[in-house]
């Protein structure tokens, strides 16, 4: 079945969760601080009603 969108909206509304890596992604070199522009990004994610999720490999007690 092809699906059509007449607008971007629609696709966007299709998405209900981002997931990302936290090391070496959203934490450069191993960092325990995220630039303060992800936490904005977050945030327009969060009112289009879209859910963020964090995620890593590494062990509770190593943050």
């Amino acid at each position: 079945m092809k699906h059509q969108f007449k607008r971007k909206e629609e696709v966007i509304t299709m998405i209900q969760y981002i997931a990302s890596d936290l090391d070496g992604t959203l934490l450069p070199d191993g960092g325990k601080h995220m630039d303060p522009e992800i936490f904005g990004l977050i945030l327009k994610l969060k009112e289009k009603g879209i859910r963020f999720i964090a995620a890593s490999g590494r062990l509770w007690l190593s943050f």
